[in-house]
């Protein structure tokens, strides 16, 4: 069959891959891409600790993932373009099993046919494809078409957290005095949790950086909710953990202001369905996925 796949973040991909190599003819169309400070990591703990000290309480989990890279190509502790290049290299490498899937970027999506099975373009030009899936993401395109005609409501909303995210260099956090001891463990995700707020920090690209996550009550900071590189305010971020420990205080104002970015926390009702005609949804088109262990 020729499916056509409308984005290629992580899901597309991996669905592209799947695809291939079953013997599909896959074209993955996607807007223009842009990864930057947006980690990605896979765990499999194999030691915890907890610690609770006033009002906050403390996780740390210890990994081992040489695995990873041998299977797959790419550090299990990833930055996401590491990720996505890995995932795009799996889709449409030649030498790999099945046909080579296409990736066609810079082509935004405007409508879906479900029941043609056509996807069309900003520029006017379209695809027709016997499947289509959606792995466009929260703001997307074709769950409307999904939902075409139906009293249904799936505008992304709040979840009432914002969330802050930023890397830092490992360098840095080794060379100051009040944040070394914490920061000398390796393959180390370590947890604080106050009462509303909280920092979730993993090193990324085999320990060489440390990506810090640090959600919190919508209402402490400003987001427009529709860009994954909004802008964060490092004078913001210090104020709203200033109650936490201080080592975690000083390795927050490590960061440079440049690189912290903001959003929100959305979420979706649930919907009637996630099929119609030739078109499936995948995803956080359909689902979006929240760190839930930790809001």
């Amino acid at each position: 069959m020729e499916i056509l796949i409308v984005g290629a973040g992580i899901g597309g991909l991996t669905a592209a891959t799947t695809l291939r190599r079953a013997g599909h003819k896959v074209t993955v169309c996607t807007a223009p891409l842009d990864f930057r400070y947006v980690p990605f990591l896979t765990w499999s703990v194999v030691r915890a600790i907890r610690a609770k000290s006033g009002n906050w309480r403390s996780y740390i989990l210890t990994t081992q993932h040489q695995w990873f890279a041998e299977k797959f190509g790419f550090p299990a502790r990833a930055v996401r373009q590491q990720l996505h290049r890995g995932l795009k290299t799996l889709a449409t490498d030649p030498l790999g099993p099945g046909p080579a899937a296409e990736v066609q970027v810079a082509r935004r999506v405007v409508s879906v046919s479900p029941v043609n099975g056509t996807v069309e373009f900003e520029d006017g030009s379209s695809l027709k494809g016997d499947v289509i899936i959606g792995a466009d993401g929260l703001f997307s395109i074709t769950r409307s078409a999904i939902l075409e005609g139906q009293q249904v409501d799936s505008t992304p909303f709040s979840t009432g957290k914002n969330c802050y995210r930023f890397l830092i260099e490992r360098k840095a956090l080794l060379e100051n005095a009040a944040t070394k001891t914490l920061f000398e463990r390796l393959s180390t995700l370590m947890v604080w949790l106050a009462e509303d707020t909280r920092l979730v920090c993993y090193p990324c690209d085999e320990n060489a950086t440390v990506n810090f996550v640090a959600i919190h009550p919508a209402e402490k900071s400003d987001t427009n909710g529709h860009s994954w590189h909004e802008r964060g305010r490092k004078d913001t971020l210090l104020s709203i953990y200033e109650e936490f420990p201080l080592e975690i205080k000083v390795a927050l104002s490590l960061v440079d202001a440049e690189t912290i970015r903001l959003y929100p926390l959305m979420d979706l009702e649930q919907l009637p369905t996630w099929t119609s005609g030739r078109l499936a949804l995948l995803g956080d088109a359909a689902h979006p996925f929240l760190p839930r262990e930790w809001i």
